[in-house]
């Protein structure tokens, strides 16, 4: 099953005025929408220059600019917080059985190898234009220990399965799958998918974080495991408590990145940026 669901948000960072489009090629301005939020996250694999010793990212749209006050998030034996800026320059961008469109190619500094990036974001809108960030070691508990697998839902044949993390500190947290029960609207022949979403747990506190997507291979005997969508818990913003990237695309990228300061009186986390993209040269499958 594909999820095609789109994300309607403002465009990000403003267009790049230098972004020049090629003579004849078309352009969708859905993908000058590709992120949300106040931070811009993007996974270091999201759509990789060829250059795979440095860390730089080809996208289409024409959605980013150049400029300082960028991070890389790397874990390797353990993570860490690396300042970078990013160069932006104007690249077409191939489409899948079709002619080339307007696209970018972020280039970041210091050079940097994409081995063990999780993801590269910028805190640029209020309330995180006020976060103090700090280069080096970030303290993490995933990377760094396991969840135990807990009971899981069956989606389509398949398996989506839950986790808890047990904190140094004490306490636990909770990963749970959920299903909607299908919708039929009015006047439909058959009732929608049913959407298969992520809830995260924290003593009393519940609540709902994002939605999985699944490719068109999903079925029987496809499982999901915690470490398939929980890229990190850890504390990125300094306030002692877990923040999170999670990860549910399948086909398209969908990483979001939540934070413990942004929490409302009833949740653990709010959401900090989100990115949801489909490359236009990706098939689908």
């Amino acid at each position: 099953m594909l999820n095609w669901k789109c994300r309607i948000t403002f465009s990000l960072l403003a267009l790049a005025a230098t972004s020049a489009l090629a003579v004849g090629a078309p352009y969708d301005e859905s993908y000058d929408h590709k992120s949300s939020g106040p931070a811009v996250i993007l996974p270091a694999g999201a759509d990789s220059a060829a250059d795979r010793d440095a860390l730089a990212v080809h996208l289409a749209g024409r959605e980013y600019r150049s400029g300082s006050g960028w991070w890389a998030l790397r874990c390797n034996d353990a993570c860490e917080l690396i300042p970078l800026s990013v160069t932006v320059t104007s690249k077409d961008h191939e489409r899948y059985d079709d002619t080339p469109m307007p696209g970018q190619l972020l280039q970041f500094s210091p050079r940097l190898p994409a081995d063990g990036v999780i993801a590269v974001f910028k805190p640029f809108r209020a309330p995180l234009d006020k976060l103090q960030l700090k280069a080096g070691p970030v303290t993490s508990w995933i990377p760094g220990r396991e969840c135990k697998p807990k009971k899981g839902i069956r989606h389509q044949g398949g398996d989506v399965m839950g986790g808890e993390l047990s904190l140094p500190a004490g306490g636990k947290l909770r990963f749970v799958p959920r299903l909607d029960q299908p919708v039929k609207a009015a006047g439909a022949d058959a009732a929608l998918p049913p959407s298969v979403w992520l809830e995260l747990q924290s003593g009393a506190k519940r609540q709902r974080i994002a939605e999985f997507q699944f490719d068109i291979m999903w079925g029987e005997g496809s499982a999901m495991g915690t470490d398939s969508y929980v890229r990190l818990v850890g504390d990125l913003d300094n306030d002692g408590k877990p923040d999170f990237i999670i990860d549910t695309g399948a086909v398209r990228k969908d990483l979001t990145l939540y934070l413990s300061s942004l929490a409302g009186p009833d949740e653990i986390v709010g959401m900090a940026g989100s990115f949801s993209y489909l490359a236009p040269n990706d098939p689908g499958c």
